[in-house]
């Protein structure tokens, strides 16, 4: 038998960054001229750009929303666009994701437009169902809103995952519809 060699190598670890586009955005409307976005995504993800014309932008720093999620690691950030116009069209970019617009809450006392109300929500890691309601706003051509009834992400039950999967799942329709 041949005695067995063992050999060691110092090998020097690199550590790299990685790069992710930002996800779970969602936002808010938060008054006649303002909405509130949230969003996680790296320390080169923390602003917004927003206008009235697609490439346009106004810059807007996000912060640490309080509280801070706890689902993940992070970061997570909290912007707050305000002076906005009701009943319009604005272009917004985070990041590297593709431009996408949101319009701003209907002008008071209007009725023609659709919004949804769901509750018990979770995520299609548990709930496959849920996919498909999410489509279902989205296949709509006119919706204005989404008003998210209550345990929304049943974290409590299944797990601190599935509140991000819960967030980027209803990212079919949330990142244009508050």
């Amino acid at each position: 038998m041949k005695p067995l060699c063992l050999f060691a190598l110092a090998v020097p670890l690199i550590s790299t960054q990685v790069a992710w586009a930002a996800d779970e955005i969602h936002w808010t409307i938060t008054g006649k001229d303002s909405v509130t976005f949230n969003w996680r995504g790296s320390a080169a993800e923390n602003s917004i750009g927003y206008g009235l014309l697609s490439g346009a932008y106004t810059q807007v720093v996000a912060t640490t929303p309080n509280p801070n999620p706890v689902s993940s690691s992070g970061p997570f950030w909290e912007a707050t666009l305000t002076g906005l116009r009701e009943n319009r069209r604005y272009y917004y970019k985070i990041g590297n994701k593709p431009e996408r617009s949101f319009f701003t809450g209907p002008v008071s006392g209007r009725s023609d437009f659709n919004g949804y109300a769901q509750g018990n929500i979770g995520s299609t890691s548990t709930y496959f169902d849920m996919g498909g309601v999410q489509d279902l706003i989205v296949s709509d051509p006119q919706p204005a809103f989404v008003v998210g009834l209550g345990d929304l992400t049943l974290g409590n039950i299944n797990g601190k995952a599935e509140v991000d999967q819960h967030f980027n799942d209803v990212m079919a329709w949330s990142t244009q519809l508050a």
